[in-house]
């Protein structure tokens, strides 16, 4: 797991150098609430959106939420979610492989 984390801190790294939109935070794990709340206070831009990982949206996602934002005279826009499929089976994997590695460590 730690080079798990280790490989995707450096992903993260080379968002955060190419685009200083990109902003980098660690945080003690608390969950997914604890986490948004934990970002909402470093926000600076005018909209926010919460995407998990596991989460699949299309290419154009946010610029349809902002438009109807602005078309509308919203506050606000909600919209539904696709799992992707992908994304399940990959999960599914991983967390196969962590459980053999556990039972792996108790033989």
């Amino acid at each position: 797991m730690m080079v798990q984390w280790i490989i995707l801190n450096q992903f993260v790294w080379i968002f955060v150098k190419v685009d200083t939109r990109f902003k980098y935070f660690t945080k003690v794990n608390g969950g997914a609430s604890s986490a948004r709340n934990f970002g909402l206070d470093y926000v600076l831009g005018d909209f926010i959106t919460f995407i998990d990982a596991d989460d699949w949206v299309d290419e154009n996602h946010l610029e349809v939420l902002i438009n109807n934002i602005k078309e509308n005279n919203s506050d606000m826009a909600v919209s539904s979610i696709k799992k992707s499929l992908i994304a399940q089976i990959i999960f599914l994997f991983l967390e196969c492989i962590q459980i053999k590695k556990k039972i792996l460590v108790k033989l």
